[in-house]
């Protein structure tokens, strides 16, 4: 073992930490955690790709509506496939072996990957939290006359979130000087405590993902919904709780990590679960669009709520209901009426009105516009009478409240 005392190193031949007592280093029947690694990585994309594939065939075609978080997690996908990329990369030099059967050569080429995605990491993190909190913003917005303290405490996470994945950058970036020292322990230099920081970044994860997760749940809570509609949006959002419980995990495993001196064996549960810690946030983003995604198939594919910019108001006298255009957005759905024919397209506006359309549709579902029968009814709602008695009236107060319901139910139902 001569070769391998410095200043003779031989980093092709040496092993990269001094074996326990009784331990041949580079033993041919050395136990490896391999298998561990394609497994993860194998599951995680299994279930990230199609529930992307999902929420955007959702949103862009059945929807119809497409907004800066959809972008957000395709990028936040890409992201995390060059995470894991670099994961199985990473894998090849090490083999997922003890650190006293991989050279120092290869130890070294283990930690310069292990940087690279260090950085890449922050990436489709931050990414898939804007989506989830944009989302969760886009529920509860905040009005001319009332607002959201829900979409108030998002945005603020967003920018929280984004000023320390901005932080964690560059220590990551700048954890040495120079870099190279970084995987080059033996170079002349100075270096942070970048295993502290990666403990910091996990334990703010953690706290970030338990406010993410109490937002909706605060949200949905206060709204007035049928319990079984509530259960199944509250059930939704819930599934938060698995980032939170990956990460607590993360946490555990990355206190093990700065302890153990095999780095080798230590990083395996520790990237592990930061690869599935991501692959859930990606997932959590896009469970809330799986019930109506799952409703448009039962549906065979003809069940579309579209949302389109003309709203129908009905006025003028003798019922004959002449429409008009409003900026308010009108939520149509085709309803099939109990004798088996086609019922008018109902109206549901987001002022909480109902109105239907002509008697007696085609059967395509097409009421007649402006014929006798059509009725506006304007629903009295228990939210309006609270919204009066704040001074704001009926279009302040509950009304804005009923939009949010309305808001739920084309998000999640």
């Amino acid at each position: 073992m001569e070769k391998c005392l410095a200043p003779n190193l031989d980093i092709n031949a040496c092993p990269g930490l001094m074996p326990p007592p009784g331990v041949v280093p580079f033993s041919p029947n050395a136990p490896s955690r391999s298998n561990e690694i394609v497994v993860t990585v194998a599951v995680c994309f299994a279930l990230a790709v199609p529930a992307v594939a999902i929420r955007i065939f959702t949103k862009a075609y059945i929807l119809k509506q497409m907004h800066s978080e959809d972008y957000a997690l395709i990028l936040s996908l890409v992201g995390y496939t060059a995470l894991t990329g670099l994961a199985l990369k990473c894998y090849d030099y090490f083999e997922g072996k003890h650190q006293w059967d991989v050279t120092v050569a290869n130890v070294m080429h283990t930690f310069q990957i292990i940087n690279w995605a260090q950085l890449i990491y922050v990436f489709p993190v931050f990414l898939a939290k804007y989506a989830l909190l944009r989302q969760i913003g886009r529920i509860f917005p905040s009005t001319s006359t009332s607002p959201s303290y829900i979409n108030m405490a998002a945005w603020f996470l967003i920018f929280a979130n984004l000023v320390l994945y901005i932080v964690v950058f560059f220590v990551f970036l700048l954890g040495c000087i120079p870099r190279e020292k970084i995987w080059k322990p033996y170079i002349k230099g100075r270096c942070v405590d970048t295993g502290s920081a990666l403990l910091a970044t996990s334990v703010i994860n953690i706290a970030s993902d338990v406010a993410i997760l109490v937002l909706p749940l605060f949200g949905v809570a206060r709204l007035k919904m049928p319990w079984r509609m509530k259960l199944g949006v509250v059930g939704i959002f819930a599934t938060g709780g698995l980032a939170i419980v990956v990460c607590v995990l993360r946490v555990y495993y990355t206190v093990l990590f700065n302890r153990d001196p095999d780095k080798t064996w230590a990083l395996i549960p520790l990237s592990l679960f930061g690869i599935a810690e991501v692959a859930t946030m990606i997932l959590c983003c896009c469970f809330v669009t799986f019930p109506r995604f799952f409703t448009w198939l039962r549906s065979g594919g003809r069940d579309r709520s579209v949302w389109t910019s003309t709203g129908a108001r009905s006025g003028g006298g003798g019922g004959a209901g002449a429409s008009e255009k409003s900026k308010s957005k009108s939520w149509f759905r085709r309803r099939r009426s109990r004798n088996g024919g086609e019922s008018g397209v109902e109206n549901r506006n987001l002022n909480g009105d109902e109105r239907s359309g002509g008697g007696g549709g085609s059967a395509d579902g097409e009421g007649s516009e402006g014929s006798g029968n059509g009725v506006a009814k304007l629903g009295k709602l228990p939210e309006a009478e609270e919204g009066w008695r704040h001074g704001g009236g009926a279009e302040t107060g509950g009304i804005e409240r009923t939009t949010q319901i309305e808001t739920v139910e084309r998000s999640v139902v």
